[in-house]
């Protein structure tokens, strides 16, 4: 539809330019034409002008929903490598402790009756120091 406007204002515009032609400058009709003329140009430039301001809207719009969903999938990731990070830590201290949690019982468990003793329980412990 607005293209249909769009092409006859154009076609009435390029009648005008015609009809002046065969008018005689300082006549009525002359004066008339040109009148007519300048509002229906006005009328064109004023429609270019609100066309090109919504194609930059567009345009906007759309730069916009890529820049949001692109921050979207920059967020996920974050929280994907914040949750990754915090389970290595967690992991960097549950993993020793359970190691010396299982060498300790076992140590005490050859150690229970104090029958046989052994120094490599003593160094075993010296080396159960957490470390970062």
């Amino acid at each position: 539809m607005r293209d249909e406007i769009s092409a006859k204002l154009d076609e009435v515009i390029t009648q005008l330019i015609a009809k002046l032609k065969d008018l005689t400058p300082g006549t009525p009709e002359h004066t008339a034409a040109t009148e007519a003329l300048n509002k229906l140009y006005k009328l064109r430039i004023e429609e270019t002008t609100h066309d090109h301001d919504w194609s930059l809207k567009c345009e906007h719009d759309v730069i916009e929903e890529r820049e949001l969903a692109f921050k979207r999938n920059q967020a996920w990731w974050g929280r994907v490598f914040d949750a990754l990070k915090l389970t290595a830590e967690v992991l960097g201290v549950v993993a020793p402790l359970c190691v010396y949690a299982v060498f300790l019982g076992r140590g005490f468990k050859f150690e229970e009756t104090g029958t046989y003793t052994s120094k490599t329980m003593l160094n075993l412990i010296s080396w159960f120091k957490p470390k970062k």
